[in-house]
């Protein structure tokens, strides 16, 4: 997650934290304990690549409420998720295909697919656990 310009980073659960000009990050394993209600609302961007795929689906949706509903109007992200046949490999990381990225984010959020592309080629771990098809998409966020 990206902290808004003028504001300090600081360290969550012994997590480096970087901040250079207007940009901070913050990495660590749980951000609706971790950022109160004003770190949040200052957001002005966010990045998930490895947070939603790391989660069950039964924790999926308190998540999306917990951390992307704080989220200001007109923040921005990028989410990135893998799709695969959930049934060919035991998660983490989970499959997250595209009807169940409208379904977490919908209403609140414009989601646009900006990509998918098939990386099972390059992803000889999942081959040898047995998955048959492997893609990696991205979506453009934006809070209504």
């Amino acid at each position: 997650m990206f902290q808004s310009a003028g504001r300090a980073c600081g360290a969550l659960e012994q997590r480096e934290i970087r901040a250079a000009d207007r940009v901070g990050g913050f990495a660590g394993s749980n951000f609706n304990r971790l950022l109160g209600d004003a770190t949040l609302a200052a957001m002005r961007g966010v990045y998930d690549r490895a947070a939603l795929i790391a989660l069950p689906p039964a924790l999926r949706r308190r998540y999306a409420r917990g951390v992307y509903g704080r989220l200001p109007p007109g923040c921005r992200g990028l989410l990135i998720t893998l799709e695969y046949p959930q049934a060919e490999k035991q998660g983490p990381p989970f499959s997250v295909p595209e009807d169940e990225v409208h379904a977490l984010f919908d209403g609140e959020w414009d989601v646009a697919l900006l990509e998918r592309r098939d990386i099972l080629a390059r992803e000889p771990g999942f081959r040898a656990e047995g998955v048959t098809a492997l893609s990696t998409a991205v979506y453009r966020l934006r809070r209504r």
